[in-house]
């Protein structure tokens, strides 16, 4: 599958779908001191769009090696007692 064809279902999918549903960015972030390796895995979310996990995303892919590894967009379902009506 090409990278075209990919993102028309990922922009398909994301138009047709009507549950609720949060964009984040998985990333392990290196906690330990003194050069010592201790990783924890970390999920930001609340992020709106496809877009606005791809800049957070980009930012990890930025950022200085050894804190942050392995940052991937994720989505997860909100659950019915998550959705708040900001209406």
């Amino acid at each position: 599958m090409s990278e075209s064809e990919e993102v028309q279902i990922r922009l398909g999918l994301e138009e047709w779908d009507e549950s609720p549903w949060e964009w984040g960015v998985y990333v392990e972030r290196n906690d330990g001191s003194d050069g010592e390796d201790c990783w924890v895995p970390l999920v930001y979310g609340e992020m709106v769009s496809f877009d606005d996990a791809r800049q957070r995303w980009r930012n990890f892919c930025d950022a200085t090696q050894g804190i942050y590894r392995n940052p991937r967009i994720v989505r997860r379902a909100v659950s019915p007692w998550e959705v708040r009506d900001y209406e």
